[in-house]
């Protein structure tokens, strides 16, 4: 009998805790935002670019961010007389990066993309993402986001500028 009464309140006891631990999982995912919105400048090949991101939490320290923006850039040229205009390119871009961290500090890797709309001969660029994120406990504070990517394919740099670096700061919602 004494053995069926501690079998018994083991049982009870981890399934209580393991309750505990899923419901401040839920808790914590459910308390920071989800929604991004931000200024991207320089990275991603565009000079600037508004982009949206959309977060999936997998635990408190680790989660998904997927990306799409659309931004600007133009043609690399050095001008030697007054009359010179560089062309001017509209750029998609998009990512899928995985973040891990504590608090409001994660390190970021993962892919990214940009689709150059114009005459050039560089049409979409795939790069690798690495950088570092603060992202905001609450809604409606500050993100900020540091970055650098180098593509994968060789640049023609008399193209399009292309920056190896990027700085991110938005809003989260």
């Amino acid at each position: 009998m004494k053995k069926i009464i501690l079998l018994l309140a083991f049982t009870v006891s981890s399934i209580s805790l393991s309750a505990q631990s899923k419901a401040f999982l839920t808790d914590t995912q459910d308390i920071r935002p989800q929604h991004n919105i931000y200024l991207n400048l320089l990275g991603d090949a565009s000079i600037a670019s508004l982009n949206y991101e959309r977060l999936l939490f997998i635990t408190p320290g680790f989660f998904f961010s997927g990306k799409a923006g659309v931004g600007y850039n133009e043609e690399f040229s050095i001008c030697s007389s007054g009359d010179c205009s560089p062309e001017r390119f509209l750029t998609i871009t998009h990512h899928i990066t995985g973040n891990l961290g504590k608090g409001r500090h994660f390190a970021e890797f993962g892919l990214g993309g940009t689709l150059i709309n114009g005459n050039t001969d560089e049409k979409y660029l795939a790069y690798p993402i690495v950088g570092y994120r603060l992202h905001p406990l609450r809604s409606k504070k500050v993100n900020f986001r540091i970055y650098g990517s180098v593509p994968f394919t060789g640049l023609d740099t008399e193209d399009i500028l292309y920056a190896p670096y990027g700085l991110s700061v938005g809003i989260s919602l």
